[in-house]
């Protein structure tokens, strides 16, 4: 199974399909798996006689009744707005991975934790090649060329990198040879984002730093941090001054985009982002509480094209590039409250196992990696919709399940 694992965390940005593939297997595997050995496939069979766990149990139910409940609105929304069954192609996501939990009953933690970070970290090794290769060699306008999803494939990037430098502090990893490759994971992970140009991605990678330097300050010499900010700093100042990555375009083009919006000039990057922004709050003022429905949404941007609200060109996406703002524009409030769900459920739960263990301790440092992925989801849907994609729905909640399978065999281990 770790093996397994490994692979599974290393294969997302392979191609611009590869996502699809390891994860599915590891789910079907999972369920074979349980079903050879003649284990239940119920959620029940999570339970635990761990009175001081009951707490924890009570947090994974929510967090799995939230998902139940995000998928729910969308059924309920695609039936009472007579949409197609196409309406809820990534709203399934959020279950079909809930059999992952299950993981957890034959899994050696400490191998799986192992196999999950060195996983994370060849997975950033590979997206940053990739990146590397695309823009430079391929001469892709931005990094992650067709197949890929440019942006997607830079924010899955970004968390792979930061889920390598947890790795980096765990004691689970303290051979050598394990930590070349989560290094270089992390560098190679956070290049990815940095040339793909995804600036939704840049925006959770100094607070993300800030916050794990914080948190693991008791195991970080004051001579390895200053050497490492030090080269952060180098390699950061070079990446931007070197024209050839881009890197300072992007800045001097969010600069220009802000300009032109100011003066009525709409059609950029940005100023088509603030105009669908605009459109979608004065739709959401309409329709607080029920929402458009999909179909609605796509109908309703063109009745603001007609009166002027929205540039034609703003209104051809089918999302206005913010998750939030998106689920409370088509679903309402229902929809807003379970989006929000989704991240500040779990989010909640690894903040308190954080809080609870010691910085070596097998929950503590996946619990660290959980809460750097939800806080990442929610930095990427700032300025993208990334659940409205196949990538992020896949990226985001098997990842999910899987950080909470390893998190709760951990705390079944630590409390024996």
């Amino acid at each position: 199974m770790p093996v397994l694992l490994l692979l599974t965390m290393s294969a997302w940005l392979i191609t611009g399909k590869s996502y699809n593939i390891m994860p599915v297997i590891c789910v079907l595997t999972v369920i074979v798996h349980q079903l050879y050995c003649n284990r239940s496939l119920r959620v029940t069979s999570l339970k635990t006689h761990i009175e001081s766990l009951q707490t924890d149990k009570r947090w994974l139910s929510a967090t799995i009744g939230v998902l139940l409940v995000f998928l729910g609105v969308h059924l309920v929304y695609m039936l009472a707005f007579h949409e197609k069954l196409k309406a809820l192609d990534n709203a399934y996501k959020s279950i079909i991975f809930i059999p992952v939990l299950l993981y957890w009953i034959t899994s050696d933690i400490k191998k799986s934790i192992r196999a999950f970070f060195l996983g994370s970290a060849v997975g950033g090794i590979i997206g940053g090649i990739v990146g590397t290769y695309g823009y430079f060699i391929l001469h892709a306008p931005r990094a992650y060329p067709d197949p890929y999803m440019y942006i997607q494939a830079g924010d899955m990037s970004m968390t792979l990198g930061l889920l390598s430098l947890i790795g980096l502090f765990s004691s689970l990893l303290a051979k050598s040879g394990y930590r070349i490759i989560l290094v270089l994971g992390a560098i190679g992970g956070i290049w990815g984002s940095l040339i793909s140009g995804s600036r939704g991605g840049w925006l959770i990678l100094l607070p993300a730093l800030m916050f794990l330097c914080y948190l693991f300050r008791t195991k970080i010499s004051k001579k390895v941090l200053l050497s490492t900010v030090t080269v952060a700093i180098v390699a950061v100042v070079t990446a931007v001054a070197t024209p050839q990555t881009g890197i300072f375009q992007r800045y001097v083009d969010m600069k220009q985009d802000v300009h032109h919006y100011e003066h009525n000039k709409v059609n950029t990057s940005l100023g088509l982002r603030f105009n669908m922004w605009k459109g979608a709050w004065i739709a959401i003022q309409e329709k607080p509480l029920v929402g458009w429905g999909t179909a609605g949404a796509q109908a309703h941007k063109q009745e603001q094209v007609k009166e002027g609200i929205l540039v034609k060109e703003a209104a051809e996406f089918n999302h206005v590039h913010n998750q939030l703002l998106n689920d409370w524009y088509e679903r309402g409030l229902f929809g807003l409250l379970a989006g929000l769900g989704i991240l500040v459920i779990p989010g909640m739960w690894f903040v308190r196992n954080i809080a609870r263990y010691s910085i070596d301790s097998e929950p503590f440092i996946i619990a660290t990696a959980g809460f750097i992925h939800v806080v990442g989801a929610f930095s990427y849907g700032l300025s993208q919709g990334f659940l409205e994609h196949n990538s992020g729905n896949i990226f985001y909640f098997f990842t999910l399940m899987l950080t909470l399978s390893l998190l709760w065999q951990s705390l079944q281990i630590n409390e024996k």
